[in-house]
């Protein structure tokens, strides 16, 4: 259990770590804390990610809050399983957050997850490698998050921080395609023995195909190559079913705070 909570946070950290990289952007990343910033006025673009406080948590808390009021941005804060101090989610909530969402953290032996199969009928998924592939990420993440227009040039940087498409990359992203536009995603993220599963996600018109499924077994196998690496992944509750069914079991929850403001993360 305890490998099994220290996969899911350093594979998490490692993955939303990359947030802060490009351009415009700032990361802080110390063993007691991690948090990014970037120019996107909007959630999940801004955040705390680890916190294991030793000193004042207080102050802490106030130098974050003031922080991001000062920028006029909204953030989150994420409790994971060995966040610090206990009584955390008590002092986020004095100060106007709530928990906005939990997710739920599963884990399984990648060469023990249900087969992939053939791609669903009309489509084609494939890794995202080329500079069309990448376009067309873009436009589906700036949709996905609803990201301002004034976004769109630093969340194409992020292409250059995830280094999508070079070789050695430990970010990887498959996309379903059907009739030349991409609808459906998830990205991998590979730490040392673990394989992530990220930001999967299917438009509306494609939803009741399998897509969602397919993508995600086809990125994981792809990654792993036969390894039976740890397969590990954060669940929005409504995806929770999708999961288990491939062969991912619960572990522990990971909590969202922020203002609540109807965020679904």
């Amino acid at each position: 259990m305890t490998d099994a909570i220290k996969q899911l946070e350093e594979s998490l950290w490692a993955f939303w770590a990359h947030f802060g990289k490009p351009e415009g952007g700032k990361l802080t990343n110390t063993p007691e804390e991690m948090w990014f910033e970037t120019p996107i006025a909007a959630l999940p673009y801004n955040g705390v990610l680890r916190m294991r406080a030793t000193d004042d948590i207080e102050a802490v808390l106030d130098r974050h809050f003031n922080h991001f009021a000062e920028k006029k941005k909204p953030f989150f804060w994420l409790l994971h399983p060995t966040a610090t101090p206990a009584e955390l989610d008590v002092r986020l909530r004095t100060r106007g957050f709530d928990e906005i969402e939990r997710i739920e953290g599963m884990v399984a032996p990648l060469n023990e997850i249900a087969p992939d199969g053939e791609d669903p009928a009309g489509t084609e998924i494939r890794e995202v490698k080329d500079h069309d592939d990448v376009d067309g990420l873009i436009d589906f993440v700036m949709w996905r998050w609803q990201v301002p227009e004034y976004g769109n040039a630093y969340v194409r940087g992020m292409r250059d921080a995830f280094r999508l498409g070079d070789a050695g990359t430990p970010v990887r992203c498959w996309m379903a395609w059907k009739d030349g536009k991409p609808v459906a995603k998830a990205f991998t993220m590979e730490t040392d023995g673990a394989i992530g599963l990220y930001a999967v996600a299917t438009r509306p018109e494609a939803r009741g195909m399998g897509l969602g499924r397919a993508v995600c077994l086809r990125a994981l196998r792809e990654t792993d190559r036969g390894r039976g690496m740890l397969g590990v992944l954060h669940s929005t509750p409504m995806a929770i079913g999708l999961y288990q069914k491939m062969g991912f079991k619960h572990v522990v929850p990971f909590r969202l705070f922020a203002k609540p403001d109807g965020f679904q993360f």
